[in-house]
């Protein structure tokens, strides 16, 4: 893998075998100069895949066609109407997670920093568009959420010390939430 300054961004196919790993450097893809690739995830139907770049904050929409990532769209992860600075003392401002609906059908984003948020894109398969739905405010530093059977929304605020929970229906997050929990620094969250 080769470094671009301090930001490696290059995504590569590893070929797992039982006895050993190895980058096949042929199917690398380079992501933009300093846009730091950050979260990577495939539709489960489509030849497509959807990257999160954390330092420009932006959606990535991806051909997988013969088994080489190629951009098809990009789509920024701030400056839509709801999506407000909540945090002015944060010093920094990149997106942190990225997920897809079980349906196919939506796409949520989070950002952290002076922006705190999640934005529900709702995705045009066919197309391979995305459009806009909801940037819907959360706590501080929402690192991670994840959709539970697309009814529910759970998010991880690392800096707010929370896990709350909200209705997640037809593509948006209802207010206010089901429920809340203070927990330290939550990053991740699995469901079992």
């Amino acid at each position: 893998m080769k470094k671009s300054g301090n930001f490696l961004n290059y995504l590569g196919v590893i070929s797992a075998t039982s006895e050993s790993l190895s980058i096949n450097e042929s199917n690398t893809f380079q992501a933009p100069h300093r846009s730091g690739p950050r979260h990577l995830i495939f539709h489960p139907a489509r030849p497509l895949a959807f990257l999160i770049t954390e330092l420009s904050n932006e959606l990535y929409i991806l051909s997988t066609k013969n088994d080489k990532l190629s951009i098809l769209q990009k789509y920024p992860l701030i400056g839509y109407p709801e999506s407000t600075e909540n945090c002015p003392k944060s010093e920094i401002q990149n997106a942190a997670h990225i997920s897809l609906s079980q349906n196919g059908q939506y796409i949520l984003c989070s950002n952290r920093g002076k922006i705190n948020d999640i934005i529900v894109f709702k995705l045009d398969e066919e197309k391979a568009t995305v459009e806009f739905l909801q940037a819907f405010q959360t706590g501080e530093f929402p690192r991670y959420f994840e959709i539970i059977d697309d009814r529910f929304l759970i998010v991880a605020n690392q800096k707010s010390h929370t896990l709350v929970v909200y209705s997640f229906t037809k593509g948006q997050i209802q207010s206010p939430s089901l429920f809340e929990m203070s927990l330290e620094s939550p990053v991740a969250i699995f469901q079992l």
